[in-house]
């Protein structure tokens, strides 16, 4: 079922790796001061979209075009993504925390899933702010957030792919790990269109 996205995902890191090395380039540069992650990870959305279109990259365009109402919107996903992150982090803490009341174990457990799935949602979230413009920041989070349980195991596999590349490339090298971003952009992508071309969003 996934095989023709994965096929096509290498296919295209195999035969293009300029590509991703310069995005992975620019999503470094720009998500430097770790608070802008969210807008250096649109624009990296971007410029998988463009290479996945086989148009040149435009690397400063696409930088200089994000400082607008969609750069705006990927900001505020990213710190809100940050959030998440700490808040998920702090959920497993009260989980395995010894002398932490039975009620508030159980709360920590709905908002470590309910975190769990939010960032989850960013694998489809920030492909759909940059394919659809026209969307605004709660047509953003509620469609994405309905992607991920569209088709549930798509998700679980793709997120696992996203961790296994994540762990892999921390063990080769500092090399390879600064070349990550610019490939999981590009699987992103992938993933999006076969998504949007099932469920017809895209003509």
């Amino acid at each position: 079922m996934y095989v023709p996205v994965m096929r096509y995902w290498l296919r295209r890191i195999f035969h293009h790796p300029g590509s991703w090395m310069k995005i992975s380039g620019i999503f470094i540069l720009c998500a430097l001061p770790v608070f802008t992650v969210g807008w250096a990870w649109g624009i990296a959305i971007e410029l998988g979209r463009r290479d996945t279109e086989e148009r040149r990259l435009q690397c400063f365009k696409a930088v200089r075009d994000s400082f607008g109402k969609r750069g705006l919107l990927f900001f505020i996903m990213g710190i809100l993504d940050l959030c998440i992150a700490f808040l998920l982090a702090a959920s497993v803490v009260a989980l395995i925390g010894a002398g932490v009341p039975l009620i508030a174990k159980a709360a920590s457990a709905f908002f470590f899933w309910l975190d769990s799935i939010l960032l989850c949602s960013g694998m489809y979230r920030y492909p759909l702010a940059v394919y659809e413009e026209g969307f605004s920041f709660s047509q953003v989070y509620a469609k994405s957030f309905l992607l991920v349980f569209y088709r549930p195991g798509q998700t679980f596999l793709f997120v696992m792919i996203f961790i296994s590349v994540f762990i892999v490339s921390i063990f080769a090298g500092i090399t390879l790990f600064l070349f990550l971003p610019g490939a999981a952009a590009m699987l992103s992508v992938c993933i999006y269109r076969d998504l949007a071309y099932k469920q017809g969003l895209e003509e």
